[in-house]
Parts: structure tokens; C-alpha cells; sequence
């Protein structure tokens, strides 16, 4: 027993003292929250996200996001749902979903949020609420009498008393929760006179309580004429959702149709576009609706195996990337979000998740990848290929981005790059087997060999290096499922992983963090 006991505790010590050392957890890992034009939002499903599917388990796994470098979190609904069971049928807007917990539970999951540098913004359902919700029998005036699903009652914002409910309720979640914005559901249906006056209106509120940068994000894109026809420099969103570019040029342009030369037009139509508006721009690949609606569709549904090179565009492109309930793993199910449809976390895609570890360390550490940076092409021979490299520039800031779209191995030059030293954060050749980072030294005109679908984020000057060890990292948790059946060892001798270390598994290596 005692020739046991000094073994585990030797193993301990190796487990410790063996644990790699990562630059992105180095860089997400900051509690400082960080400034607009370097965040990362992620839209979570309280009831789906853990198996309890409650905000105290939930606000549990909050240190792992912000590992992963999430800097805000848009929760969706959370209120008591009509019997249709759509979290946007809303029963009670000042009120929690008693599956998810207490108010109180809220209170606790915001303040660690905060306390980890992070954001939490509330999922506004303005236009409509349950058929069952109380005021249709209190107050029927405040009804329009249409419906625009069978199971909700759209909202009158002709009523003047039904507005200023609504403006205290929303007031009430920022005193209450201290939370930090809203993300209001399809704004196109209410007029945009409301939202100048309501905007506004929160945005005094925030100030009078201390928040100084209260999250407006508008669930429209203002720049589709056909559906809102006010820009939103005289309505005061401070995002709105880049759909258009989501819609018709990545998944139906370019992720169905593979039209390299449309996607690259498309993507220069989309940044200035996006200068004339006055606000940032959420880019997404995937959201709940994508996801589930309209019979629903995975990351490979949608992208194929254009998903991780566009994972990267999406970051690296223009905007706030955003990412939806476990694309980080891989994207691979379709959540039903009625029914809150448990992920499972032991679908893992190492590659995705370093991928997206990555460009998010990118993101928060490098100023020319801020929102609305500059975009420049680089001019690539032979000039038919299928290679899109620009870079972004932010003052002495610069980052270069290389991008093969297509499905054979390639080699190309660029032409017009800043010569000397660069320091390459993300390769997809190495990616799977873990983060790393590798200085070069580039002439103004630099050969690349890319794999197909192939990427690669460099970063101009000179940054510490870091190397794969050709292991496939997981974390301890992940590690703690496969004790059962998957034989560990360390040091030859067999061990439970449940500490971060390197170990081998089945005679792989396996890095746990």
C-alpha cells in the first residue's frame, strides 16, 4: 500500500511539473476585459451547454471559454417559455427559466463572467410574446392581433405603454444581473424610430450605472436595404449581424459552389460595404439558426471541408467573429434548441479547436486584426490558382493570411510583402497535433507550398517560438471520459490522467491540459 501510495504521488509530480506550456492560453487566459474591436462572442443555449443544463453548471465550464478566448457571451432566451416550448415565445420577460435555475443563479454566473474578464449579454425578444403571456388578457391594446407564428402574438409598438414596460424590464436586467447589453431578436419587424430612442435611452441608463460599453447587437443587417432601410449610424446599434456575407457568399457562394474568384469580389463588396455603416459587424459561419432551423445543417453539412478555411477567413476577414454552442469542437450536431438537445462534448475536433484557440489568441493580441483594420489583397502568380492571401494593417501592425481554397496541394508567390521577420501562428499542416509558433524571415516576393484547403496566419516582427510535440491534446475532463477504455501510461507505468501532463495513450502521445 505504501509502494502505491508514493507511486500515484510521484505520478502527480511528474504530472505537474510535465504540464506544456501554451502562447494562447498565455494570451486568452487574461482577465482584463478586453476593448471593442478585439472581442470574441459566443451564443450559448443555457440548457443545452451542460448536461444539467443549468447557469450553475454552466458557469462552472466559464473558465474553459475563456481558455478557448471568449470575451463575451450572448445567452439566449432564458425566460419562461409558452407551450410550444420556443425560448422565443416568451412567458415572462422579468423572469428565469426555472429548468436553468434562480434568478440569484444568474446573478452568480454574470459576476464570475466578470470576474474572468468576460461579457454577458441577455437575448431580447422585442417583437412578440407567448400567446399564454398574461397581458394578452391584461392589456389587449398592447397587441397588434396578428400572429407571426402560430404559437406567438406580435407586440403593438404604436402603444406607448407597452414600449416603456418594456424599456423598465430591460433596465430591471441591468440592475438586477449587472448585465452588460443586449442582443435583440430580428429588429426589422419594429420601426427605427423606436430603436433611436431606445438605444439611446439604455445607453444613458448604462452610463448612470457605470457601463460605459453597453453591447447593442442587432439581430439585421443594416446594409440590406430590402429589410431595414435606415443605416445604423443614426440608430445606435453597436453590432449588427453580417448575414449577407454568411448567407450568400460563404455558405451558398462559396461553401456549396467552391466560386473562388465570386467569394474574393464578394468579401471586397463586404468591407466596403461595412466602412458606410458606422458600427462593427458580427461574422459568423453558424448560429442557431443555421444550426437547427429550416431542418438544421452541421459545420459539413454547410462547408465540407472548406469549414476549417473558412473558420479562418471568418476570424481574420473584417468583423467580431462569433461562435455558436460547440462549433469549437467541430460544429458536428444539430442542436435542437426547443427541446434544449444535450452537446456532446466528447465529439471533439482537435483540429477545429486548436484552430479556433488560435485565431482567437490572434485576435486579442494583434492590433491589426482589430474589427475595422485595413484590408489589403496580395497579389498572387499564377494568378488562376485558387490562393486568397491579404493582410491587415493596423499602424505598425500587420498580419498576412494565406488561404487555399482549393482541393489540390498548390505552390504560388506573393508579391508585395514586407520583407524580414515574420512569425507564423497558425499552420494548418501542423495544427491538429497542436498550437505553435515558428519565426521566418520573408523577401517582398515569397514562395508558399500549401496542402490543399490549406491556411496559415503569419504575424509581422519577432515572437517567442514554440513547437508540436506531434501529440494530440485533450483536456482533463475529456480525459477523465476515456479512463475506461483507453490505456495511459507514464513512465510505462498505467495512471488515471485527471491532472494536465504527457502521457501515452495506446501508445500515442497525448498531451492533457
Amino acid at each position: 500500500m505504501k509502494a502505491k501510495i508514493f507511486l500515484l504521488w510521484i505520478v502527480s509530480l511528474l504530472c505537474q511539473t510535465m504540464s506544456a506550456t501554451d502562447f494562447t492560453d498565455d494570451i486568452n487566459n487574461a482577465t482584463t476585459k478586453r476593448e471593442a474591436g478585439h472581442r470574441v462572442i459566443y451564443e450559448m443555449n443555457i440548457g443545452s451547454f451542460t448536461s444539467a443544463g443549468t447557469f450553475a453548471a454552466a458557469q462552472q465550464q466559464l473558465v474553459e471559454l475563456r481558455r478557448l478566448g471568449i470575451d463575451i457571451v450572448w445567452l439566449m432566451p432564458v425566460y419562461p417559455r409558452g407551450p410550444g416550448k420556443s425560448p422565443y415565445a416568451v412567458m415572462d420577460f422579468e423572469a428565469v427559466n426555472s429548468n436553468y435555475g434562480t434568478v440569484d443563479d444568474l446573478i452568480a454566473y454574470v459576476a464570475k463572467a466578470h470576474n474572468l474578464g468576460m461579457q454577458v449579454i441577455l437575448d431580447w425578444v422585442p417583437n412578440q410574446t407567448a400567446n399564454e403571456h398574461p397581458w394578452r388578457t391584461e392589456h389587449p391594446a398592447w397587441y397588434t392581433g396578428k400572429h407571426s407564428y402560430p404559437d406567438i402574438s406580435d407586440l403593438n409598438y404604436d402603444n406607448d405603454e407597452m414600449k416603456k414596460e418594456m424599456m423598465r424590464i430591460m433596465k430591471s436586467w441591468i440592475d438586477r444581473c449587472d448585465i452588460d447589453g443586449f442582443r435583440f431578436d430580428f429588429v426589422s419587424n419594429t420601426k427605427p424610430s423606436y430603436w433611436l430612442s431606445a438605444n439611446q435611452e439604455l445607453k444613458d441608463y448604462a452610463v448612470q450605472k457605470g457601463k460605459q460599453d453597453l453591447i447593442l447587437l442587432a439581430e439585421i443587417d443594416t446594409n440590406d436595404n430590402q429589410r431595414f432601410s435606415n443605416k445604423t449610424n443614426n440608430i445606435g446599434f453597436t453590432h449588427d449581424y453580417a448575414w449577407w456575407l454568411q448567407e450568400t457568399v460563404l455558405e451558398n457562394g462559396y461553401g456549396k459552389n467552391g466560386n473562388v474568384a465570386s467569394l474574393k469580389s464578394n468579401l471586397q463588396k463586404f468591407v466596403d460595404d461595412s466602412q458606410t455603416l458606422g458600427l462593427s459587424r458580427m461574422v459568423y459561419l453558424t448560429n442557431h439558426d443555421q444550426n437547427w432551423n429550416d431542418g438544421g445543417a452541421t459545420l459539413e453539412d454547410m462547408y465540407g471541408d472548406s469549414r476549417y478555411v473558412l473558420t479562418t477567413l471568418a476570424f481574420t476577414w473584417y468583423g467580431m467573429p462569433l461562435i455558436y454552442n460547440s462549433q469549437e469542437i467541430g460544429g458536428s450536431q444539430k442542436l435542437d434548441y426547443f427541446a434544449d438537445t444535450k452537446i456532446n462534448w466528447t465529439l471533439k475536433d482537435e483540429k477545429m479547436q486548436n484552430t479556433v484557440r488560435t485565431l482567437t489568441a490572434l485576435k486579442h493580441a494583434v492590433a491589426a486584426l482589430s474589427d475595422n483594420a485595413a484590408v489589403n489583397w496580395i497579389t498572387v502568380t499564377p494568378s488562376a490558382n485558387d490562393v486568397l492571401a491579404y493582410t491587415r494593417q493596423a499602424g505598425d501592425s500587420e498580419v498576412l493570411v494565406v488561404l487555399n481554397m482549393g482541393t489540390s496541394a498548390t505552390t504560388v508567390t506573393l508579391t508585395g510583402l514586407a520583407d524580414g521577420e515574420w512569425s507564423l501562428w497558425l499552420d494548418s499542416e501542423t495544427i491538429m497535433q497542436g498550437t505553435s509558433r515558428k519565426q521566418m524571415s520573408f523577401s517582398a516576393n515569397q514562395s508558399f507550398d500549401l496542402d490543399a484547403k490549406g491556411y496559415r496566419v503569419y504575424v509581422k516582427g519577432s515572437y517567442s517560438e514554440q513547437e508540436t510535440d506531434g501529440s494530440t491534446g485533450i483536456h482533463s475532463q475529456t480525459a477523465k471520459r476515456f479512463t475506461n477504455d483507453c490505456f495511459y501510461t507514464l513512465n510505462g507505468l498505467p495512471v488515471q490522467p485527471f491532472r494536465p501532463g504527457i502521457y501515452i495513450r495506446n501508445g500515442k502521445k497525448v498531451v492533457i491540459r
